[in-house]
């Protein structure tokens, strides 16, 4: 697949990331991001998910494409996160 990032919208209330943190090692902030996508491949818009778990740990979902405009991606994309915030 060959995309075309678009926009990166933090959904989370916080930003999330991971830095060093002197003495104790790496500290993290918890917090997803959407980046929407074009997909030349299939000339169709599209999503991932990533960020920063509870855990501190990095995660990246799978790209979920196949919608006719941005707004469409990231707004599935929302729904997508909103529904797992549902379930933790």
């Amino acid at each position: 697949m060959t995309k075309i990032d678009i926009e990166t919208v933090i959904l989370s209330d916080e930003e999330p990331g991971q830095s060093d943190a002197a003495s104790s090692g790496i500290a993290w902030t918890a917090g997803v991001k959407a980046t929407v996508f074009y997909d030349i491949s299939d000339e169709t818009y599209g999503y991932c998910l990533s960020g920063i778990g509870w855990d501190g740990n990095y995660f990246e979902t799978d790209d979920v494409t196949g919608f006719s405009t941005p707004s469409e991606a990231l707004e599935e994309a929302r729904a997508q996160y909103n529904e797992n915030m549902e379930a933790a």
